[in-house]
């Protein structure tokens, strides 16, 4: 199974709302994997929960960019 690793940021930087969806998606979909590599969940339901998790952000991504194009109007 792929490892999951979160980099150490160093100094301080503006982030954007894309990596910042993106940071937290990495992190949802980390915390499934160690549940299921635990026992704590199936495989289905990581499955699952790994779908939710895309479908949110791509919406998430969509919010961001629909708010992006009201703010330059």
């Amino acid at each position: 199974m792929k490892k999951q690793v979160l980099a150490e940021i160093l100094g301080q930087r503006a982030s954007t709302g894309e990596e910042n969806a993106r940071f937290l998606y990495e992190l949802q979909l980390s915390v499934l994997a160690a549940l299921k590599e635990c026992g704590s969940l199936t495989e289905l339901q990581f499955s699952y929960g790994a779908d939710m998790l895309k479908g949110q952000h791509r919406a998430a991504l969509r919010n961001l960019a629909q708010n992006a194009v009201k703010q330059e109007t």
